[in-house]
């Protein structure tokens, strides 16, 4: 009885010993990582929370979230037991302040050593309806607005505008009544609520009319766009009046009257939204190895030009030029890298006998998507059936061009309608979409505005969007931007053009104040 006692005792001794030596050796170390973040916008009273998804964290904002708030948005990690949690080899403790307009890294690291590296990515996504409006009229722009383009630089919208006033210049019988054009840049850190920026101008190397001390920036059809780190104006033209210098209208005597003119290409920029360079005063202009500045005056002036950085260049194209007295199609077509040297852009097509276009239109989409410069739609001449263009070109280096297809088309191959003989519509695009917005058709059955919307993950084929709101009335000449996967949409014109030449402000037109935002899925 006591020996069988002995070797109970002794079996479950050797089974306790064998248990504990297994736990030892199979127990794993613990896991390093993180188990969820906390992002809260600048100003923001609300924490958004992600979990991880294998190293990739995603977190979701509304679609109406600015890149300003997300700029200085504070980052909180919850890490696993164990583990402590760095960004740019700094803890983050009880929250760090970080840039999540770009993804950021976060870094989780255990005691022994390990690290495992996570990609936080902010997502727009809509709280409702995708596509809402923010508000139904400009606040702060300037009374007797006649034009305006937008663009988004270093955390503010900003907005260059044309607008006029009326005033009596001088006493008794020798008063005037004159109307004053002015150009104004305006800002915006919410894209409702808009503020005038006090600009000052740089003189150095300017020639100045004796007396003036600065001048304007802008005009009628300038375009905005951001290039290495600086704001462009580019192109424009100043017809409605005198300058708040006194420097009068460019209107000239055409065959059948007063007509539009522009005196020269101008090209402004900052770097801090408030100073600006005269960029194009002395202007450089080379065409093929050859120096043409000196009759630049018929190369490089236009209004409502398409405006790209892309490959480290500005890329301008299309746009109308005024000469003999009316709006004409401006044929335009050059780079520059500082708005101060200009070369001409001599296309040519990726195959044989197929002779790229790109250069010879206007009211055009002319954007980059995927690494590529994009062309499509527009009219060659002037606004008539036989002059649209709807073949669709795709450039790797803005010289080269490759004819992608002949028009437009659904996924079952059909062309599509509302993508036939369109012009001056808005384009805005992502890195995986890009969506149309609106435009003109210039048909046989007749010249109309579309408020249709449609998508593309690859140029060629098209979607329309189902679900547009009814309140999203027809319009073309829309400012469109982007921001993140937001599309921000303003005004725009609600009637077709007037002009046989498609000039977008011939009178009569009917503008549009509205504020639209879009998510682009």
């Amino acid at each position: 009885m006591k020996m069988k006692n002995v070797w109970m005792f002794l079996a479950v001794l050797m089974g306790a010993l064998t248990w504990t030596s297994c736990s030892e050796d199979d127990d794993p170390a613990p896991v390093v990582g993180i188990t969820e973040i906390s992002v809260t916008p600048e100003g923001s009273v609300v924490k958004y929370i992600a979990r991880p998804n294998g190293t990739s964290i995603v977190v979701e904002v509304p679609m109406e979230m600015l890149d300003a708030d997300l700029a200085t948005a504070t980052v909180k990690a919850t890490p696993t037991l164990g583990s402590a949690v760095y960004y740019n080899d700094e803890p983050v403790g009880e929250g760090v302040v970080a840039d999540l307009t770009a993804p950021i890294t976060l870094v989780a690291k255990g005691g022994d050593g390990t690290a495992v590296a996570y990609t936080v990515t902010v997502k727009r996504v809509a709280v409702g309806e995708d596509m809402v409006i923010k508000s139904s009229s400009f606040q702060g722009f300037p009374a007797n607005l006649i034009d305006y383009d937008v663009a988004y630089f270093k955390g503010k919208f900003y907005a260059i505008t044309t607008s006029t006033t009326e005033e009596v210049q001088g006493e008794g019988e020798e008063a005037v009544n004159v109307t004053i054009e002015h150009y104004g840049l305006y800002t915006s850190e919410d894209g409702v609520n808009w503020t005038k920026v006090e600009y000052k101008t740089s003189t150095q190397g300017v020639e100045l009319p004796e007396g003036q001390d600065g001048y304007v920036v802008g005009g009628e059809g300038a375009s905005l766009v951001v290039h290495d780190g600086r704001l462009y104006v580019m192109g424009g033209s100043r017809l409605n009046g005198q300058d708040i210098y006194g420097n009068p209208s460019e209107m000239v005597d055409g065959w059948t009257g007063p007509g539009p003119s522009i005196a020269a290409w101008r090209a402004f920029s900052t770097a801090d939204g408030v100073n600006f360079e005269w960029n194009s005063a002395n202007a450089v202009v080379m065409d093929e190895g050859e120096d043409i500045s000196s009759s630049a005056e018929w190369y490089l002036p236009a209004a409502h030009t398409n405006v790209v950085s892309f490959n480290g260049k500005i890329f301008v194209q299309g746009g109308l030029n005024a000469s003999y007295g009316m709006w004409q199609m401006g044929r335009r077509y050059f780079t520059t890298t500082d708005g101060v040297n200009y070369e001409m852009v001599r296309v040519t097509g990726a195959e044989e006998g197929v002779t790229p276009d790109v250069n010879m239109r206007a009211q055009n989409a002319f954007f980059e998507f995927q690494g590529k410069l994009w062309c499509m739609g527009g009219y060659k001449n002037w606004l008539d059936p036989g002059q649209m263009v709807n073949t669709i070109w795709s450039s790797e280096d803005g010289l080269v061009w490759k004819q992608e297809a002949e028009f437009p088309v659904d996924a079952e191959g059909n062309q599509v309608v509302g993508l036939t003989g369109i012009y001056d519509m808005a384009v805005v695009a992502t890195d995986e979409v890009v969506y149309i917005f609106g435009g003109a058709l210039n048909t046989a059955e007749g010249n109309v505005t579309s408020n249709k919307i449609y998508k593309s993950t690859d140029c060629l084929v098209w979607e329309e969007v189902a679900e547009v709101p009814e309140a999203f009335s027809a319009r073309r000449h829309v400012m469109a931007v982007a921001q993140g996967n937001s599309a921000w949409l303003f005004g725009g014109i609600s009637d077709p053009a007037t002009d046989l030449y498609g000039y977008p402000l011939a009178a009569p037109f009917t503008p549009v104040t509205e504020t639209w935002v879009k998510l682009m899925n």
